[in-house]
């Protein structure tokens, strides 16, 4: 948000005030000019409406769908389901998560790894994974990388899971852990909120 706020007194507002003999902010007209030749192009109401009908209404239409069936069938499992997993939820915590270092070369293979409470939540109804970020300037995610975490071992209640992926550019790897309930219902790693963070 500062970075914004910077911007516009330090680059946009003096370009816009600073005028030449007739009064004209000539630098100001060019960024528009240039603006109208280069946005518009991806910033319209076409590509708007687009990416709200394949990436909401596609998805929601055919998630009704499914859930229409069979007198909504799949609808009173759903809720049963997350009505017995959200008392269970409090059982569940990471104890550990992290990965070895934190500077990477780039090509090295890296492995994540994360240890967790479940208590009496079965690992089929829970999803685990790493949002990393290389040399990220804000203490913000800016553009993280998903990573979903496999399950490697079951005991007492404790599981240890994990991901290798390979380090596309060198630099400081940021990385933050999430677990949520998994079930083909739920659309978005944060529906329900009761993502737990580490």
């Amino acid at each position: 948000r500062m970075e914004l706020y910077n911007k516009l007194e330090n680059e946009i507002a003096p370009m816009f005030y600073t005028r030449d003999k007739t009064g004209i902010p000539r630098d100001w007209l060019e960024m528009m000019r240039s603006s109208l030749r280069t946005v518009p192009s991806y910033y319209n109401t076409h590509r708007m409406v687009m990416d709200y009908t394949v990436k909401y209404y596609l998805p929601l239409t055919t998630m009704y769908t499914e859930m229409h069936q069979g007198n909504f069938e799949k609808t009173k499992t759903y809720i049963t389901w997350l009505t017995d997993l959200k008392k269970k939820w409090p059982e569940v915590k990471f104890l550990s998560a992290g990965l070895e270092g934190d500077v990477f070369l780039q090509g090295e293979e890296v492995t994540i790894m994360a240890t967790m409470q479940l208590g009496s939540v079965s690992p089929n109804d829970i999803a685990v994974y790493a949002f990393t970020e290389f040399n990220a300037k804000t203490h913000a995610f800016e553009k993280p990388k998903f990573h979903m975490l496999l399950l490697d071992e079951l005991k007492d209640g404790v599981a240890k899971y994990s991901s290798r992926f390979k380090v596309q550019q060198a630099g400081r790897l940021r990385v933050a852990f999430a677990a949520s309930p998994n079930n083909d219902c739920i659309r978005s790693l944060f529906d329900g909120n009761m993502t737990v963070w580490e």
